[in-house]
């Protein structure tokens, strides 16, 4: 699952360089004022310390709207990591040469496998040998941003047990934030089943 968590070395780095700025500025202001009379020197000295106030008050308004955001961003990465565990559907990023680059943890349930994520494998891998040729060739035939129609597909489970997926497929290649197929993989086993025996029964 996709989580982010807020990153204290960024924070630190959007606040010390005006503060490094204004540092050095009032420096060189302060040296200066030393050679100016005493009542221009006050009003120097304390009109750099009400700006400088002014910035350190804007910073930490900043730093803690960046906290918020991070924080926001966090949660809503949680909430679909665990509405993805609860999913009895399966989203999956397919790269042009078929190998799985994100997948979500219901996917490997449903291909019957043992790992808790597929990053790195080939898809096919994971279908019969029929169907493996019908997945590469209903991949390519999507134009880019086309959505295709359902087509179910066997896959065998490392238990041996045989299933029948519904897959939906989204060519998203030239996309710059996804670069590769969206596949929606759902089990429709026992609805191909009670098919097959509507089918048989209508035989005798």
């Amino acid at each position: 699952s996709l989580r982010i968590v807020p990153n204290a070395a960024n924070l630190r780095r959007h606040s010390r360089a005006p503060f490094l700025a204004l540092a050095a500025v009032e420096v060189v202001l302060i040296v200066e004022a030393f050679r100016l009379p005493g009542l221009v020197a006050r009003v120097l000295i304390a009109g750099t310390a009400v700006l400088l106030a002014l910035v350190v008050v804007r910073q930490l308004i900043a730093l803690k709207e960046n906290q918020v955001l991070v924080k926001a961003r966090a949660l809503e990465q949680e909430r679909f990591a665990r509405l993805a565990r609860n999913s009895s559907d399966a989203a999956v990023l397919v790269a042009a040469d078929g190998v799985i680059r994100f997948d979500v943890p219901v996917l490997a349930r449903l291909l019957g496998q043992r790992e808790e994520t597929l990053v790195g494998r080939a898809l096919r891998d994971f279908f019969v040998d029929e169907d493996r040729p019908p997945l590469a060739s209903y991949l390519q035939r999507l134009s880019p941003g086309e959505v295709s129609v359902p087509v179910t597909l066997r896959t065998m489970a490392t238990d041996g047990e045989g299933r029948h997926l519904e897959v939906v497929a989204a060519n998203h290649l030239e996309d710059e934030a996804l670069g590769g197929f969206v596949l929606n993989l759902r089990d429709v086993t026992q609805r191909v089943l009670l098919e097959e025996r509507l089918r048989e029964s209508q035989k005798l």
